[in-house]
């Protein structure tokens, strides 16, 4: 599969996780009403999800630092992409009181863009981290 396809999906897989874990801690009743700790549990909880789907990535593309940074601005555009289209219209737009958009809303929150560098961040490492341990080896030929 090409890897640039195979980093969207990886953006959508990365999304489809997030929002259900996000979701999740967001109704924990303990942590009603407190944003930041919801954030701080949730960028704990992005490790295994990021790095789960990075070792999907990194299966049929070789790994690196650079590729690392390819998957994770990629999987984040993706992110973002599905975010606008489908997140923020659905969630945040029925909450959203006169005058303001829920895009403004959605967007304003810096602990957002800590997350997003966070995510970007984790597959760095995941592309430095996984070496052909996790890659599928191209059978050699054997006629010399």
């Amino acid at each position: 599969m090409n890897p640039f396809k195979r980093a969207i999906g990886f953006g959508v897989i990365t999304w489809v996780l997030v929002s259900v874990v996000f979701s999740i801690i967001m109704l924990i009743p303990l942590l009603a009403g407190r944003e930041t700790a919801q954030h701080v549990i949730f960028w704990v909880c992005l490790i295994p999800i990021v790095l789960f789907a990075a070792k999907w990535y990194f299966r049929e593309v070789p790994s690196s630092p650079y590729r690392g940074l390819s998957l994770g601005v990629t999987g984040l555009v993706a992110r973002v992409i599905l975010d606008l289209i489908i997140t923020i219209p659905l969630f945040f737009a029925p909450n959203v009181a006169d005058g303001v958009s829920a895009y403004q809303i959605f967007f304003s929150d810096v602990k957002l863009y800590i997350g997003f560098l966070w995510y970007i961040l984790l597959a760095v490492y995941a592309g430095s981290e996984f070496d052909l341990t996790f890659t599928k080896r191209k059978r050699m030929s054997s006629g010399s």
